[in-house]
């Protein structure tokens, strides 16, 4: 592909990728990171690539790289998940200046493990790691409303477990 140089491969094709690799990421600087894979990628196939099937060889890259990115992310969130011991202050006590020490950590983790799987996985992604509800509803594979949802029913049992355990154990 002699008659395209790398500057004008990336002023031509960098705006359209950006959006879409963002529209599908959500993050304005993963989206950044993952164009400049794809187009480190382009630039090493130049020589080698066709005009006429650039945009599609283009986009079948950035959706593979896009995926790729969503695997690893899962990977590492999944993996500190049961490391969890601590959570927001609104989810544990009323009383929000209530000190956490090893019996308040200890009930944090009891109460998560009473919530099922996907609810924990939710509840944490968005509570502790601050995902939005629509990063989160993409690593879980569920619709944004789905997720909302999951996580507001999540806070609640959380808490119900929560003051369940804590009154089980000022009461022996």
């Amino acid at each position: 592909m002699p008659d395209l140089s790398a500057e004008d491969l990336y002023q031509t094709y960098y705006p359209r990728v950006f959006a879409w690799i963002y529209g599908h990421l959500g993050h304005r600087q993963d989206a950044e990171d993952v164009a400049q894979d794809v187009f480190v990628k382009a630039l090493q196939a130049l020589p080698s690539l066709s005009v006429d099937h650039l945009n599609g060889w283009l986009r079948v890259v950035a959706a593979n790289t896009v995926r790729d990115t969503i695997r690893h992310r899962k990977r590492i969130i999944w993996s500190s998940l049961d490391t969890v011991t601590t959570l927001p202050a609104e989810l544990c006590a009323p009383d929000p200046a209530a000190q956490y020490d090893d019996t308040s950590r200890e009930r944090v983790h009891q109460a998560l493990q009473g919530l099922s799987k996907q609810a924990r996985q939710a509840l944490i992604l968005v509570l502790l790691e601050g995902y939005t509800h629509a990063e989160c509803a993409q690593l879980l594979a569920c619709s944004v409303d789905s997720n909302k949802t999951r996580v507001s029913r999540a806070r609640r049992a959380f808490q119900r477990h929560y003051q369940q355990i804590s009154r089980e154990e000022n009461a022996s």
